[in-house]
């Protein structure tokens, strides 16, 4: 059985790490392809087609907002409960 040390490791490794990894490699993308994007990128869209656009300037934040932070304060709750065993 593992050690609640190992296991708050592999949540900060797993849960806060890893994520803002991948996000950085994603923004990295969007940057080697920044002259290639058009200037109005489509955002949302409904079943069939796209009915929400932003700037291409937008996408890094956005992407940094959805797989940067959105997992490094998720993955900070799952480690406050790992570290105080608090469930409430």
């Amino acid at each position: 059985m593992r050690n609640d040390r190992s296991i708050v490791l592999m949540a900060v490794l797993l849960g806060i790490v890893a994520p803002l990894v991948i996000a950085g490699a994603g923004m990295g993308l969007v940057y080697s392809w920044w002259d290639e994007l058009p200037d109005v990128i489509a955002t949302h869209w409904t079943n069939d087609r796209p009915d929400g656009f932003s700037s291409k300037s937008t996408v890094p934040w956005l992407l940094f907002g959805v797989a940067g932070v959105l997992p490094v304060l998720i993955g900070s709750g799952v480690i406050y409960v790992l570290r105080t065993g608090r469930r409430d």
